[in-house]
């Protein structure tokens, strides 16, 4: 009975963890290749060497 009352709390826990870390992987992941200038790009960002990024088809 104990177990069953502590297991389901560690998994809760970590969910809202991969959450947070999944939250702050994407806000560093845009503005590492957004925002960060690059000195092998020539002080651009990684942004400005893809054709099509995503949402911008043509």
């Amino acid at each position: 009975m104990y177990v069953r009352r502590i297991v389901p709390n560690v998994q809760s826990e970590t969910l809202e963890e991969s959450a947070r870390r999944t939250t702050a992987l994407d806000s560093f992941l845009h503005s590492y290749n957004h925002h960060r200038c690059h000195t092998a790009l020539g002080g651009q960002p990684p942004i400005s060497r893809v054709n099509n990024p995503a949402g911008h088809y043509t």
